[in-house]
C-alpha cells in the first residue's frame, strides 16, 4: 500500500462533515469511495462518496475480512473496504473518510496494524442552534419539495426526518459525550481519543480548521 495519511472525518447530522472533506479535497486528500446498501424501501443513489451494493455482496466482503469499516444503520449498512483505501490512495496520498464514530474506532484498530499508515481522528460538532437551524431548512426544503412526487414519497420523506430527529437527540448526544470527555474505548478495550474535537466549524473558522487539521497542526477546538 502507498504509504500515505487517512483523516478520518465523524460528528453528528449538519455539523459540517461534507463541508471539512470538501475543503480538504482542495488541500490535497483524495475521499475514499464508500459502499452503501439500499433501506427498507429498497431505495438509493449513487452518491459521490458511496455507491450502491447488495445486501448479500456487502455480507460476504464482510465475511471475507475484506471491510476495513462496516456498520450497520437500521436497514441499511455502511462500509469501506481495503481495496478502496488503497486505490484512494493511489491517485492521492492522503485520503478523507466521513462515517460515523463506530467506524472510526473499527478504522483506527486497522490501521494500527499498518505503521506505514498515519490516521487523524476528527470529531466536528457545532452549537444546537446552529444544527437546529440546518435540520429545519434541510426538511423544510425537502418535504416541501416531496409534494411534488405524491403522497407516498412525502410520506417517507417525513418519517425520515422524524427518525433523524429522535437520533440526533439520544444517538448523536451520546457521541458528543463520549468526545468531549474522550472516555470511548476501541474493541479491544484500549483507550480511542481523537486528534481533534472541534466545537464549532462555520464560514468564519472553516478554512483555518481545515489548514491545521490538513497540515497536522493544532487547531483551536
Amino acid at each position: 500500500m502507498t504509504v500515505g495519511r487517512i483523516v478520518a472525518i465523524t460528528g453528528p447530522s449538519f455539523s459540517g462533515k461534507s463541508t471539512l472533506a470538501h475543503l480538504l479535497g482542495h488541500r490535497g486528500f483524495g475521499r475514499v469511495l464508500a459502499s452503501l446498501t439500499p433501506g427498507a424501501d429498497g431505495n438509493t443513489a449513487d452518491g459521490i462518496d458511496h455507491r450502491v451494493m447488495q445486501a448479500r455482496d456487502f455480507n460476504n466482503l464482510v465475511a471475507a475480512g475484506q471491510m476495513v469499516i462496516a456498520i450497520n444503520m437500521g436497514a441499511q449498512s455502511f462500509g469501506v473496504s481495503a481495496k478502496e483505501i488503497e486505490a484512494a490512495q493511489l491517485e492521492s496520498e492522503n485520503v478523507v473518510i466521513v462515517c460515523e464514530p463506530a467506524g472510526i474506532r473499527q478504522l483506527d484498530a486497522w490501521c494500527k496494524q499498518r505503521s506505514e499508515i498515519s490516521l487523524t481522528r476528527v470529531f466536528l460538532d457545532n452549537p444546537s442552534q446552529f444544527i437546529n437551524q440546518r435540520f429545519l431548512e434541510r426538511a423544510t426544503e425537502e418535504i416541501m419539495r416531496s409534494r411534488m412526487a405524491g403522497a407516498s414519497v412525502q410520506n417517507r420523506v417525513l418519517k425520515h426526518y422524524a427518525e433523524l430527529m429522535k437520533v440526533m437527540a439520544t444517538t448523536e448526544n451520546e457521541w458528543r459525550n463520549q468526545a468531549y470527555f474522550q472516555v470511548d474505548e476501541d474493541s479491544a478495550g484500549g483507550s480511542f481519543r481523537f486528534d481533534y474535537v472541534i466545537s464549532r466549524f462555520d464560514t468564519f473558522n472553516a478554512k483555518e480548521i481545515a489548514d491545521q487539521i490538513a497540515k497536522g497542526l493544532p487547531a483551536f477546538c
